[in-house]
């Protein structure tokens, strides 16, 4: 079944979508990286030319360069921490101590951010998305095809608007 996520990169008045069999769980701490780090995570998904259904899309972000918004939704599952690293020896990976407790202290504090609410989320990460405005938009997909209409973008196919109520989108100018 997996944890879909769909990802929308907007350039120059183009956008290109992307969709993750299993990228749900781990993408809003992709998105916590900046636009760099949540870019080149995007790029690895598989391209498509349609949004999923709000249904099946459990998470993901869209990213307008042009206008320097970003729509991110999804609850991720805390990051397992046992990252299953050989023994010493050939094979073994070679981690600096001190990296890993900065990411095991950054991941933590996204964790209690995301306990506190999105708008704490949005606070949480604003420090790497300098001069962007940020929303969390628990409408997902629904937002993303709101706003490719808003910026008369139709290169993507999106699915009707669902009719399902939802919280109001929290919104933060880095």
């Amino acid at each position: 079944m997996g944890h879909r996520a769909n990802f929308v990169i907007i350039r120059e008045g183009m956008a290109k979508a992307y969709e993750d069999q299993y990228a749900a769980l781990g993408s809003t701490y992709q998105f916590a990286e900046g636009p760099d780090g949540a870019l080149s995570a995007a790029e690895q998904a598989t391209p498509t030319n349609e949004l999923l259904e709000w249904a099946f899309a459990e998470a993901g972000y869209l990213i307008d360069y042009d206008k320097h918004i970003a729509i991110v939704f999804g609850y991720p599952d805390p990051v397992d921490m046992d990252l299953g690293f050989a023994e010493e020896g050939e094979g073994a990976v070679v981690i600096d101590p001190q990296e890993l407790r900065d990411l095991i202290a950054n991941e933590k504090s996204l964790e209690k951010a995301l306990e506190q609410g999105p708008f704490e989320f949005l606070k949480a990460i604003s420090g790497k998305w300098k001069g962007w405005e940020l929303r969390w938009d628990e409408r997902g997909v629904d937002a993303f095809a709101g706003y490719l209409k808003f910026r008369d973008i139709v290169e993507i196919k999106t699915a009707p608007a669902s009719a399902r109520v939802v919280n109001p989108p929290f919104f933060l100018i880095a």
